[in-house]
Formats: C-alpha cells, structure tokens, sequence
C-alpha cells in the first residue's frame, strides 16, 4: 500500500522546498458540473 501512496504522489503532485507535496490538478475539477442536475430534471420530466 505503502508503494501505491508513494507512486501517486510522485505523478500527482510536486514536492516543494517546505518539504510538502501538492497536487498538480486544477482545483476546479473538484467542482460539479451543472449540466448533471439538468440532466436529471429533464430524466425526471420524461419519467412523469
């Protein structure tokens, strides 16, 4: 488990001079696209 941890923080992230890792991604992947709760009202219209 040890070596998977180790692996994704070398390829995901970058170590910086205070010694810590941080990650590489864009931070707004974390947020939720608003097409999926349109998505969902309109699966819900079709259902009704």
């Amino acid at each position: 488990m040890a070596k998977c941890a180790l692996y994704l923080a070398q390829h995901w992230s970058r170590q910086e001079s205070d010694g810590r890792f941080h990650l590489l991604a864009d931070p707004a992947h974390k947020l939720l696209a608003p097409y999926l709760y349109r998505l969902n009202d309109e699966l819900r219209r079709e259902v009704a």
